[in-house]
């Protein structure tokens, strides 16, 4: 009898184990937003050098158009 109650005040846990974890989950809870935070400043970064790019591409692209329809234009 006195093993099984050995066993059972082994695997309980007490207020100050619930304490504990609960502090744990708030420090993880808050690296997480940190790594969130993170993340979305870096996805911002990327996209607003993805819309630099393409505005130079767009901008190269109707150079061209124009170019084009101007060679036209004289040829024709």
């Amino acid at each position: 009898m006195s093993e099984v109650l050995d066993i059972n005040l082994q695997t309980v846990a007490t207020k100050e184990d619930i304490r504990q974890l609960e502090r744990e989950i708030k420090l993880i809870e808050k690296e997480l937003k940190l790594t969130e935070e993170r993340l979305n400043e870096r996805f911002d970064a990327k996209l607003i050098q993805l819309e630099q790019r393409m505005t130079i591409k767009l901008g190269t692209l109707m150079v061209i158009a124009v170019s084009v329809v101007a060679t036209l234009d004289k040829f024709l």
